[in-house]
Order: C-alpha cells, then sequence, then structure tokens
C-alpha cells in the first residue's frame, strides 16, 4: 500500500509500501534519531500497556503466527466489535523477530496483516499495539479520507512536485506530517475502544506522562542549514501532535501546561517567524473533523503541507 504509513524510530512514519525500516533511512537521519524520539510503535502504546484487556502470554519471537498474538488480536477485535467498530476483513497478526521498532500494518486486497516487533509480542504493550493498529484498518475499511490511498498518493504527488521537494530528508518529514493526522484519527477511535471497554476515561495522569515525553525543546543545529530547517520544522509538528492529541482527549490542565511549557522553551530557541507558526499547527490538529468529505479533507492537507513548507522558510 503506497501511501500507508509506519513509525520509525526518528519522524514517526515513512510509507509502507516497501516496508521500510529505520536501516533503510538516510544516514544523516540514523544519527539523529535519538536526539528527536525513543522507538515508539504507535503514539498510545506505552500507555496502553497499562489498561491490557486480558493478561498476555509470552511467546517465542519468530515471523510467524503464534497462538498469544492470535489470541490477542481476537480478543482485541472482539473489543472493537462492542465498541462499535467492527471489521469486516481479514486481518492476520505475525511476529517479526529482527523488526527494530513496535510494529507496522501491511494491506493486502481486502485483508490486512499487522506485523509486530519480538519485543513487542513479548510484552504488555501488545494489545495496546493491535488497538492502534486495528483503529487504522478501520479508518481504512469505512473509507475514511483520513486514510485512503488514492487520495494521500494524489496530495503528495502533487505537492512534491509542485514544491520540488526530492531530498530524501524533505520526503521523509512531508509523510511524518501527514501520518501525525493518521495517528490522530486512529486515536480517537483506540480510545473510544478503551472507554467502552474499561467504562472509564483513560487516566490522565498516565495519558499525561506518556505525552509529555513527546515533547522535545533542543532544536538540531549543524552546518547542514538547510536540513536543520526541515528538521526543526518536524519537531515542531510533533510537539504540536502531543499537545493537541493531550487536548482533543481532554487531558487534565496541569499536564496540558507542562507540555505547551517545554514547548515554549523549543519556541522560544528557534526563530520568531517560526515559533508564531505554532498556534495553526496546533489549531488544525485539535479541530480535524470526523465527518469531512474528500474534497474538504483535500483542501486542508494541502494547506496544512503548504504551512509546513512555509515552517521550513521561517524556521
Amino acid at each position: 500500500m503506497k501511501t500507508e504509513f509506519l513509525v520509525t524510530s526518528i519522524l514517526g512514519s515513512i510509507p509502507r509500501c516497501k516496508a521500510k525500516v529505520p536501516g533503510h533511512l538516510p544516514r544523516f537521519l540514523r544519527k539523529i534519531q535519538s536526539h528527536l524520539t525513543r522507538f515508539q510503535g504507535l503514539t498510545i502504546h506505552d500507555y496502553l500497556r497499562h489498561q491490557q484487556f486480558s493478561p498476555v502470554k509470552s511467546t517465542a519471537s519468530r515471523p510467524v503466527m503464534t497462538e498469544s498474538v492470535e489470541e490477542a488480536l481476537g480478543r482485541v477485535l472482539h473489543v472493537m466489535e462492542q465498541a462499535g467498530f467492527t471489521i469486516n476483513q481479514d486481518v492476520k497478526v505475525v511476529i517479526d523477530d529482527k523488526l527494530p521498532f513496535m510494529g507496522y500494518t501491511s494491506r493486502q486486497w481486502r485483508s490486512h496483516i499487522i506485523v509486530v516487533s519480538g519485543f513487542a509480542a513479548k510484552s504488555l504493550v501488545l494489545e495496546g499495539l493491535l488497538t492502534h493498529e486495528l483503529s487504522h484498518i478501520y479508518r481504512i475499511v469505512t473509507d475514511h479520507p483520513s486514510h485512503s490511498e488514492r487520495l494521500i498518493a494524489d496530495v503528495v504527488h502533487s505537492f512534491t512536485d509542485s514544491h520540488n521537494l526530492g531530498r530524501d530528508y524533505e520526503q521523509e518529514i512531508l509523510h511524518q506530517a501527514i501520518n501525525h493526522i493518521e495517528d490522530l484519527y486512529a486515536d480517537d477511535i483506540t480510545f473510544k475502544v478503551l472507554a467502552a471497554h474499561t467504562g472509564t476515561s483513560p487516566r490522565s495522569e498516565q495519558l499525561g506522562e506518556f505525552f509529555l515525553g513527546w515533547i522535545k525543546e533542543e532544536p538540531i543545529r549543524s552546518r547542514l542549514h538547510r536540513r536543520d530547517q526541515w528538521i526543526n520544522a518536524s519537531i515542531l509538528l510533533n510537539n504540536s501532535f502531543a499537545i493537541s492529541n493531550m487536548e482533543r482527549h481532554r487531558v487534565a490542565e496541569g499536564w496540558i501546561e507542562k507540555a505547551k511549557s517545554i514547548n515554549d522553551r523549543f519556541l522560544n530557541r528557534i526563530k520568531p517567524g517560526a515559533a508564531k507558526r505554532f498556534s495553526y499547527f496546533n489549531k488544525f490538529m485539535v479541530g480535524l473533523r470526523e465527518d469531512i468529505s474528500e474534497n474538504d479533507f483535500r483542501e486542508e492537507m494541502t494547506e496544512y503541507l503548504r504551512n509546513l513548507v512555509d515552517l521550513v522558510d521561517d524556521t
């Protein structure tokens, strides 16, 4: 699937079409990956390890279906169905012992394969990872514009051509920007599933602490000015994603203020023109609409990416 997105250790996501992993990233991206963010599966996995549907057994990690991950998949699908998010397409889960990040999903016609890493399969993160991946799948099978392969491919192709974005780091960060939007839409479902299962909203303390770990306060500075502009723009988007997710899910105000305080330190260390653009991205992410037409989503995403390029120029 050309425009599905998986999470990498540095930029959040890159195209799934060739199942890229961090080792295939440009050298400079691998070098600075530890600065931008730690390995993560998808948005709320670490938080969800505290919100398991039932205990997950440890398994030997190998690139085939195992009983425990299959059982975990069945449990999560059942809980999602109970919450009103039924997936009527075939979904399989396999373990890849060599996968260096949490997991990703591959689409094959009317079926989906969730690939999880060996360490994720043996951890309490597994069902949270599956819930989030299945939330992406639900968006795909219900034809939500945010997960339309055709629409996103058109937007990306048109935008990269018109703005001459041919460098590896430009395209990686462009896909990261799109993935933030997809993850926000997926997280909306994940939290609804969690609330429906537990009968309560996610605990603000755990959720706030998790998202606080996303916020970065140090910009990148090297001799490669244009690359630094793009990377610092990606940090700003990353910070906006975390804060906006907290606001969308009504995390306790104290945690949001802590996140904003850290982000303010980052904004104070970049150019004022770039810092002023944070409010646009925060407002855009918080205000994402559930019910949106393909044409409106296309227009909004094009404007969003245009603002990203303007941010890069101002950084």
